[in-house]
């Protein structure tokens, strides 16, 4: 075969490439090979059809020739080393990166490849240092541009990040012609369109990566995370099921996969999966430090669900090995510093949470996520309280923008849990004029106004909450927690207002029999019922609906002294001191 042959080959190899016919490919740049063992450009061509087609070792083999044979190419080591941390995240690539850069000092995609190995490692201050001398060799490699996009974002300088997102776009659409739309710019296109919230674009980008590569697994879990982000979990799933099969069958684990799958369960309200699913990552990568993130997410969403299922000691441990893998990461110190407070370790969860405000950039995302955190710590506990400091934060973000709804609902939070109910009443009116009617915030607000109808000697606070309640009722009527806190609304004016007494009852019984519709298993519910019935005098609904209480919930106190004298009316008792007996039981095995 003559060099021209080759050169002719080549050219064929190169068109079947652009129309995504792999295997084809390949058999043209073998055909050269066969001749021609040393063409190095052959050999890359061929490793990277074999890459498409998902023949990973064939790939990196002819990668690992090419360099044998030309050892002072650093483009090759650049192929290696991208190559490699794609089919396992652990891959230490760091040497064929410096090679590359010994060979040539001012090639920026060796700086860039470097760059997302501490990415992977989480070191963002490495990864900084190598963007900056990748942009000042190419300040238009659009890959640079991405990830220095990603370290302005985690230091909240959100308008830098912008830019650079948006010149890394300019760039890419005019590199992606109809005719030429490689592999590379297509997955930087897919990730920084989704970096800015494009979601539809990304996933129209998504699925055109998975119509002309549909053997790589990676893409599917790309456009799972596209999915998920668009609330479409059923399609999203699917992608992921699809890759993980696709991974078994090619006996590589990414646990890049799991993340996915775990900031999807995240965004259904499924933390207890998430925390199932990542111990999968931790018997293969212990230091993952994004795993460990959306482990300890899980885990705070357990614990802000106040459910019992989490191991506190095992999870105060996962956030010291975060804490140590990431030292200046101040998520990692807020979450271990929750975790701290539930331990009633408060001197080490002050600590911590000092040192996250003051690792935290002064910018308003960032101070919502401290506020909610310390909003929260005080929230789940009785003796020591941050609510103060959680105020401050939000008044800090209001003086700024004072017209951040987000703020002023969470102020109003914070300022209900401090008892100061007219500031809450306050900023979630001014909420509700900003926003218009929301159920949330009304049901908020509806609750501010019971605490100041507690205060008072009037019923008025106690009926502008049942006119809260009920907008929240015609926009989401299915919700059962709002006829339930309207059912208690009507009880409590029954109580304030004698005259009128039995009307308001009688409409606290029928939002609780609603709520109980809707939500049949809740003990509370029944107990409050009972309650109103209790006052109508009608014992023998409070004895029924007690006990559907004690059903659901046989530990129910108040459900269960309520019982007791109702049987004590009804002269039932021996029944009334079994009860009662059970209740005494109870006090000495708490104490």
């Amino acid at each position: 075969m003559t060099s021209d042959s080759c050169e002719t080959l080549f050219e064929i190899g190169l068109n079947l490439l652009a129309q995504d016919q792999f295997g084809e490919a390949a058999e043209q740049f073998s055909r050269i090979l066969s001749v021609e063992p040393d063409n190095i450009e052959a050999l890359r061509k061929r490793s990277q059809a074999f890459f498409y087609d998902a023949e990973f070792e064939k790939a990196l083999a002819d990668l690992n020739t090419a360099i044998a044979i030309a050892p002072d190419q650093p483009n090759l080591y650049i192929d290696r080393a991208n190559m490699q941390i794609i089919l396992d995240e652990t891959a230490d690539i760091r040497e064929d990166a410096e090679t590359a850069l010994k060979l040539d000092p001012n090639d920026s995609a060796a700086y860039v490849t470097l760059a997302n190995y501490w990415n992977v490692h989480f070191d963002l201050e490495k990864m900084a240092e190598m963007i900056n001398l990748a942009l000042q060799i190419d300040p238009n490699d659009f890959a640079a541009l991405n990830y220095q996009s990603y370290i302005f974002n985690y230091k909240s300088q959100s308008k830098e990040s912008e830019q650079c997102l948006n010149r890394a776009c300019e760039i890419l659409e005019k590199k992606l012609t109809k005719e030429n739309r490689d592999y590379d710019s297509l997955i930087f296109y897919k990730i920084i369109s989704f970096s800015k919230n494009n979601f539809e674009l990304a996933l129209d980008i998504g699925n055109e990566i998975i119509r002309r590569f549909p053997k790589l697994p990676f893409t599917y879990v790309n456009r799972g995370q596209t999915f998920a982000q668009l609330n479409d979990f059923s399609d999203a799933q699917s992608d992921f099921e699809t890759a993980e099969k696709m991974f078994d069958q090619l006996e590589i684990k990414d646990s890049r996969l799991y993340c996915g799958q775990a900031e999807m369960l995240l965004r259904q309200g499924e933390p207890n999966r998430v925390c199932e699913l990542l111990e999968q990552v931790f018997g293969r990568i212990p230091d993952n430090p994004a795993a460990l993130i959306y482990w300890l997410d899980a885990a705070q969403a357990i614990i802000a669900a106040e459910e019992k299922s989490i191991d506190i000691d095992k999870t105060i441990d996962k956030a010291n090995h975060l804490c140590q893998l990431v030292p200046n990461y101040y998520h990692a110190f807020l979450l271990r510093s929750l975790f701290l407070a539930q331990k009633n370790d408060w001197h080490a969860s002050d600590d911590d949470f000092e040192w996250a405000i003051d690792l935290l950039p002064k910018t308003t995302e960032y101070q919502f996520i401290a506020a909610a955190i310390a909003y929260n710590t005080g929230r789940y506990t009785t003796v020591h309280k941050r609510y103060m400091p959680a105020r401050d934060l939000f008044n800090d973000i209001l003086q700024r923008e004072p017209d951040n709804i987000d703020a002023l609902v969470w102020r109003g939070m914070t300022w209900t849990s401090l008892g100061i109910y007219d500031c809450a009443v306050k900023d979630f009116s001014r909420a509700l004029e900003l926003k218009g009617v929301d159920a949330d915030i009304l049901i908020r607000r509806a609750s501010a106004l019971l605490g100041l109808g507690n205060c008072s000697f009037t019923c008025s606070y106690y009926r502008k909450a049942i006119a809260d309640f009920t907008l929240a009722i015609e926009i989401n009527p299915k919700d059962s927690k709002h006829w339930f806190e309207r059912g208690v609304a009507w009880f409590l004016v029954a109580r304030k207002a004698w005259f009128g007494t039995k009307k308001s009852l009688q409409n606290s019984i029928d939002d609780y029999s609603e709520a109980i519709r809707l939500d049949s298993k809740n003990a509370d519910i029944w107990y409050n019922r009972a309650l109103s019935y209790w006052f109508l005098l009608n014992i023998d609904a409070v004895i029924d609906d007690c006990s559907a209480a004690l059903r659901f919930n046989t530990n129910h106190i108040d459900a269960r002294e309520l019982r007791a004298q109702a049987y004590r009316r009804c002269g039932e008792i021996k029944k009334s001191a079994e009860d009662y007996l059970f209740i005494e039981q109870m006090d000495n095995r708490n104490h």
